[in-house]
């Protein structure tokens, strides 16, 4: 995946002061692409290899229930993820690179179609950070992106919501009871016309939406309210309790941040009386400088906290895979 294929694919967003005024900028064919990180290349190698030893010795690996979801990432590029964390020099935004490459890694191999990355202040052209199923795809995918601006995910989460949604079918209206005429119309020399077993679309089912929000700090703009919205559509159209889940990822360790995030985790079925489709986890690679330690049971939680409600309470002992959480 080379520098150039994506060159006139990017459109940066920088913030004009406290308004939502935007200057648009368009990368040029002959700008340099970032310097190669070697370190960050290497560090994903070693995870990879650990988490895929570890992933190894399961006997049952509950990440296969992916199947049924289509992985979509939103990934928080604001100025803040250039902070440094720890002692070992490594930014929010080269730690998101790491967790992001393994989230790749393992959801791809069981959403055929690969996972979908949006930034939230860095806008691809169309096409673009879709259907990637490799650790590789998702590192490159870097390069077009340098953090920016302010976070507004509030408004980012709503338009991944708003567009799923409405690609969902009605809800089925129930058949009314058949009389005898009916019945017997049906029936023409022994042959049924009956249109049991297809549906009335013919449209392939929809697949449920597994969102992994990945952040650092606080959103100048409310994530509840388009939750919320999403909660109550859901509920209103009676899908399965399952049928999104957003995951929220923190980087870095804001614990302003953390607050408003577990708020949303704990509290907001409660205070709506509405389903729970969020769940949060921190990701506490290189904590105070002392190496890498995602391990497989944060990396379950990462992927399957947002769509199953046993993994948001208890993590991967839910499913009998270490300490429970």
């Amino acid at each position: 995946m080379s520098h150039s294929k994506y060159s006139d694919s990017l459109y940066k967003f920088h913030s004009t002061g406290g308004n939502k005024l935007y200057d648009t900028v368009t990368h040029k064919d002959d700008d340099p692409p970032p310097p190669y990180n070697g370190v960050i290349d290497s560090k994903v190698d070693d995870l990879l290899e650990r988490l895929g030893q570890e992933f190894s010795e399961l006997y049952e690996n509950p990440v296969e229930i992916l199947e049924m979801f289509d992985t979509v990432v939103l990934l928080d590029d604001s100025s803040s993820m250039k902070h440094i964390d720890g002692k070992d020099g490594q930014s929010r935004w080269e730690k998101a690179q790491i967790a992001l490459a393994a989230i790749a890694e393992f959801a791809s191999r069981y959403d055929d179609d690969g996972i979908d990355i949006h930034f939230m202040n860095t806008v691809l052209k169309d096409g673009i950070g879709m259907n990637l199923k490799s650790r590789r795809e998702v590192l490159d995918l870097f390069s077009l992106a340098d953090p920016h601006g302010g976070t507004y995910l509030g408004k980012r989460i709503d338009g991944l919501l708003v567009k799923y949604l409405k690609s969902l079918p009605p809800p089925e209206k129930p058949e009314k009871p058949e009389t005898e005429k009916r019945k017997k119309s049906r029936w023409t020399w022994g042959k049924s016309t009956s249109r049991v077993g297809t549906s009335t679309s013919g449209a392939p089912a929809i697949k449920r939406l597994n969102l992994i929000v990945i952040t650092d700090g606080l959103s100048y703009d409310s994530l509840k309210d388009p939750i919320v919205k999403a909660a109550k559509a859901l509920d209103a159209s009676m899908k399965p309790l399952d049928q999104v889940g957003i995951q929220f990822v923190q980087i870095g360790n804001d614990k302003n941040a953390a607050q408003a995030l577990q708020e949303l985790d704990d509290d907001l079925r409660k205070e709506e009386g509405l389903r729970d489709i969020v769940d949060t986890t921190p990701y506490d690679a290189n904590k105070d400088g002392g190496g890498d330690e995602l391990n497989a049971e944060q990396l379950i939680k990462m992927l399957l906290g947002g769509v199953n409600r046993g993994c948001d309470e208890k993590g991967a002992a839910h499913f009998g895979i270490g300490a429970e959480s």
